[in-house]
């Protein structure tokens, strides 16, 4: 066993150049294998083990992969048929026809050689380094079902080999029945096709001695084993209590055992049906037919996007690994990127945990939970209050990046001088305007209150809205009177909320307000029948500038509630912290800040106030220099060739010329200009973390507040109404702030 495991280690160090060196040998097998280091925009579909090699189908490729080698290698090239993916049915075409046949979706193994299916067409290949070999089809007819008009593919959800024959695990032929599955074997000698007798399969895998695994979803989720001889079910092997089905069953012939995915974990079951964790995988999204493979050594495979994990599920007992368990939202990408750079952690994931439940687990000190993801305003400021979130400040570069975040955002993450959170995600509460149309239609100034945003609307249905009908000025108008209201409610709390003071709505600005809403009401109405295109919409759209085809939609601070108020940039961000009670805070901190080195782009930009430079789109620099070399390739044609051709090559030149001046309107992914509006907007960006009124998590007041709102304007806010909505209103924020003290 020593000596195996000294050999594991090796090999690892050769597979991922980038992983963290292990001091001493532990009893796992972490690996990643990546598709993309071999060829670009690939993702793995089908997989298998022939003795210690790895057989990998992606779109662009069968790979071939063995212990020692550093990447996947092109075992035989697909990235003709890559095009032809979805396509159900043949071109007309010689070329396009010859790409499609090649489209194969499935591996499987037989005696030791290799072979793929065509979904659409049938047709089973040996695959070999230098063609797809023909050696059998199946019947058309059954991967087909519906009338000729209505016909569709049945989807194919598992396929194995055993004794002779290919298994097929077919999704529904009825449009009534989406849950029917069927089983069906095709013996490849004499092309014969048989209906296997059991139902509510959800997936597959070929087993010991002429048997397969079957995954069965019945009154209970089981693990059972198939007899093909006989075509009965003889064992159950195990029975699951997850809500969720498995998947990437994988037979394990040295230790007679079924290894499957759930719920973060790899496990593996024996005779005795009790299954142990063997490992972890960073999947977050698992599919029932996602396949699996194991290797007569205990390596089981499993794939997921570009990547396809490697976990050694041959040692005795359960896996030793350091376990981080994550309650709230992260990019599954991050958590896959760091669970590649860091073989030694497993990020284990679940969104279970409610504010109840973390409160009672943080009092009672519950090291169960190491990170959660919570929002400010809402549960993370109550829980930062308690001294719930241990400090980070042992990592002195997550603490330098956190010195650069916006001076609102560093109120939230910082409590003095301890760094005890780091934003994820940033969600400003701006406008969006359409300013290409605004302007060419001549609406000028962009209402900056609320009552300037009403006088525009009535401007619009009396002067615009009969010429132009594809638009409408703004989404105001068509949203529901408690949206309106609970949009102007949350502007008043932002605006007039001080710190430990109570709030009351008996202001007369407040009332002004109201009496606005209820004399512009009709301007919600559906007798206006504005449906077109806002042109002024009251959410955020898009990092400074976007596009909507031609259109530039921009930014735009929300109207203040009146003319003697300042417009600002509402905010609320979802932050990442370690528990305090966690034992593994170095881990646990590694991993946050391994997200705030990783976050996407556009919330860098959003977050770090000197972020100016322009960011250019990664494939640009290689889109254009591909389309320069065609061009000259077009150029230095249209000197050799005859008249007759000249037209046909100058259109196509002139076609690339095209191409390359709209590449170049594409270029940056962060523009300049995008830098520019955005900084101009968040100059008045703002988080109200200490609100007591504007949390919306289960420790937040807003609902009570929503609750209200809901009450008097589903049917109409009326005049008579607005003393005792103002008066509900005052007396449920006295019960917020009573409760807050």
């Amino acid at each position: 066993m020593k000596k195996r495991l000294f050999i594991i280690l090796i090999v690892l160090q050769l597979l991922q150049s980038n992983l963290c060196a292990l001091s001493e040998p532990v009893e796992i097998f972490p690996g990643t294998l990546v598709l993309t280091d071999s060829q670009t925009y690939d993702s793995a579909n089908s997989l298998c083990w022939i003795d210690d090699s790895l057989y990998i189908l992606g779109s662009r490729a069968v790979y071939h992969w063995t212990m020692g080698m550093a990447a996947p290698e092109v075992f035989y090239d697909l990235s003709e048929a890559a095009a032809y993916q979805y396509i159900f049915s043949s071109p007309k075409d010689e070329q396009g026809a010859n790409a499609w046949s090649k489209a194969i979706r499935y591996l499987f193994v037989s005696d030791k050689s290799l072979y793929g299916l065509h979904p659409y067409s049938g047709q089973i290949y040996e695959v070999t380094p230098q063609e797809l070999l023909p050696i059998a089809k199946l019947p058309g007819e059954l991967l087909q079902a519906g009338e000729e008009e209505n016909s569709f593919f049945r989807e194919i959800k598992g396929v194995t080999y055993s004794t002779g024959k290919l298994f097929l695990l077919l999704g529904t032929d009825d449009y009534d029945d989406y849950t029917k599955t069927e089983l069906f074997s095709f013996d490849l000698t004499d092309q014969t096709l048989t209906l296997c007798s059991p139902d509510n399969i959800r997936g597959i895998s070929t087993g010991p001695n002429g048997k397969l695994i079957l995954l069965i979803q019945d009154n209970e989720v089981a693990i059972c084993q198939y007899d093909i001889e006989t075509d009965v079910i003889d064992q159950k092997l195990s029975t699951l209590q997850s809500q969720n089905l498995p998947s990437g069953l994988a037979w394990y012939e040295e230790k007679s055992s079924i290894a499957y995915y759930n719920e973060n974990r790899i496990s593996s079951a024996d005779a005795t049906g009790i299954p142990e964790i063997k490992g972890y995988l960073p999947v977050l999204y698992a599919n029932a037919a996602t396949p699996a493979a194991c290797s007569a050594d205990g390596i089981y495979a499993y794939p997921y996007a570009s990547y396809v994990f490697l976990r050694d599920i041959s040692i005795e007992g359960e896996v030793k690994q350091t376990v981080l368990n994550l309650i709230g939202a992260v990019s599954p990408s991050i958590i896959v990127a760091f669970s590649v750079e860091n073989p030694d952690v497993a990020v284990v994931t679940s969104d279970t945990g409610t504010a109840e439940y973390l409160n009672q687990a943080f009092i009672s000190s519950d090291s169960s939970v190491d990170l959660i993801v919570a929002s400010a305003p809402g549960d993370f400021v109550a829980m930062k209050q308690k001294g719930f979130a241990a400090s980070l400040n042992g990592n002195s570069e997550l603490v330098e990046l956190a010195h650069g975040l916006y001076p609102t955002l560093q109120d939230v993450v910082f409590d003095g001088e301890d760094l005890l959170a780091y934003p994820l995600i940033l969600q400003p509460h701006s406008w969006t305007i359409n300013e290409t149309r605004w302007q060419e239609l001549g609406l000028g100034d962009y209402p900056a209150t609320y009552d300037a945003l009403f006088k525009a609307i009535d401007l619009w249905l009396e002067e615009y809205a009969e010429e132009y009908p594809e638009y409408t000025l703004s989404d105001i108008q068509q949203s529901s009177l408690d949206t309106l209201v609970n949009m102007i409610v949350r502007e008043y709390i932002f605006q007039n909320e001080t710190t430990g003071e109570r709030l009351t709505f008996d202001t007369p600005s407040f009332r002004t307000l109201m009496t606005m809403v209820s004399e512009n009401a009709h301007l919600l109405s559906e007798e206006n029948e504005q449906w077109g295109m806002p042109l002024l919409s009251s959410y955020y759209q898009g990092f400074g500038c976007t596009y909507n085809d031609d259109d530039q939609m921009r930014m735009l601070l929300p109207p203040t509630l009146d003319e003697e108020k300042t417009q600002m940039l509402n905010a609320s961000v979802e932050v990442l912290f370690v528990n305090a009670a966690s034992q593994q805070k170095e881990a646990a901190a590694r991993f946050v800040s391994f997200c705030a080195r990783n976050l996407d782009i556009n919330t860098k930009y959003m977050l770090y106030p000197n972020l100016n430079e322009p960011y250019q789109s990664p494939t640009y620099e290689s889109r254009l220099a591909t389309l320069n070399e065609e061009l000259e390739g077009l150029q230095s044609r249209l000197e050799k060739v005859d008249d007759s051709e000249v037209a046909s090559i100058r259109d196509e030149i002139a076609q690339k010329e095209r191409m390359i001046e709209s590449l170049s309107s594409s270029r940056w992914q962060i523009s300049p200009e995008s830098i520019s509006v955005y900084r101009s907007v968040a100059e008045t960006l703002r988080v109200p973390c200490d609100s007591e009124y504007l949390s919306e998590g289960e420790s937040g007041g807003y609902g009570a507040i929503a609750s209200v709102i809901a009450q008097y304007c589903s049917d109409g806010l009326e005049q008579s109404e607005i003393d005792s909505f103002i008066k509900e209103l005052d007396r449920v924020t006295y019960l917020v702030y009573m409760e807050g003290q």
